[in-house]
């Protein structure tokens, strides 16, 4: 199937024939130059084909997208750390120089 066809969301695809097509032959309908033959995929053949043009790619983005969102996630409450320990140091350098007057 070629990716025009995928991607039109048909079940008939026009295939330029270069010899030793697996798909089975539906009708015979040619161009003027008889490169073009009609060919129908069985629905199972389709539901591979949706799951590799479609489904994976979005699933790999997803994929991606979650894996963005928990490094993310990582980072703040790294960053909350290192502001909690800050903050801590803050008090006790205010405490020291208070001592100090």
């Amino acid at each position: 199937m070629c990716d025009h066809c995928f991607k039109g969301g048909a079940r008939t695809c026009h295939l330029w024939l270069h010899g030793g097509i697996n798909y089975r032959k539906v009708s015979g309908s040619s161009s003027t130059h008889g490169q073009v033959r009609s060919y129908q995929l069985p629905l199972s053949t389709m539901h591979e084909a949706l799951q590799v043009v479609v489904l994976k790619p979005i699933m790999k983005i997803l994929g991606d997208l979650q894996r963005s969102v928990d490094e993310l996630k990582k980072e703040k409450d790294e960053n909350e750390e290192k502001e909690k320990h800050l903050k801590k140091n803050l008090d006790n350098l205010g405490d020291h120089l208070a001592s100090m007057v």
